[in-house]
């Protein structure tokens, strides 16, 4: 969903205060929503959108025509989630890595001629993230998490090696940004 002309880009504006939603006319429209609804919550132009939609307290206060405007807006900006079914071709490694702001990370296994591994991404960015791996045999796989950490050279590297992951069983690993990484 893109709103108005492209003057901010799509993936910041659930991330901006509801206060600043002033660039054009959709965005202004999206905060008067949100602004005059008769909302008992003080503070409500330094919140950001995404704050306002993962508050149950308040979203559940809204008018339905402003709590869909809000979600829909939110949804529509979120970086989303995937899902990859990958199936080797002949026999050796199986590579695969995501990158998103400042955190990346690599998974590696070895794999087989028509081996099936499918791998979730949800909430990618978020605390909530979950990484999901499913191969159709049983196997090892290694994990590898960098994380930049601000504008600097510092780096925050974990590997995690020899993880046991079981036939048609999803392996679920939750990466968090920054210094919480791996829980």
């Amino acid at each position: 969903m893109v709103l108005g002309t492209p003057v901010v880009s799509p993936t910041v504006i659930s991330h901006l205060p509801v206060g600043e939603l002033t660039v054009n006319r959709e965005l202004r429209t999206l905060r008067d929503a949100v602004r005059n609804d008769p909302l008992p919550t003080e503070g409500i132009e330094a919140r950001t959108l995404y704050r306002i939609a993962n508050d149950p307290n308040v979203i559940n206060r809204l008018q339905p025509a402003a709590r869909d405007l809000l979600i829909n807006s939110v949804q529509a900006n979120r970086s989303g989630d995937f899902r990859h079914e990958v199936r080797g071709i002949r026999n050796g490694r199986f590579n695969y890595a995501v990158k998103h702001g400042l955190q990346q990370f690599h998974i590696n296994s070895n794999t087989v001629v028509s081996e099936q591994t499918e791998i979730t991404c949800k909430d990618i960015g978020t605390s909530k993230n979950i990484l999901q791996v499913k191969p159709d045999r049983d196997k090892i796989v290694n994990l590898e998490i960098d994380q930049k950490l601000g504008v600097g050279r510092d780096r925050l590297k974990v590997k995690i090696n020899q993880i046991p992951s079981i036939r048609n069983r999803e392996l679920q690993m939750s990466i968090r940004p920054g210094l919480g990484v791996l829980t």
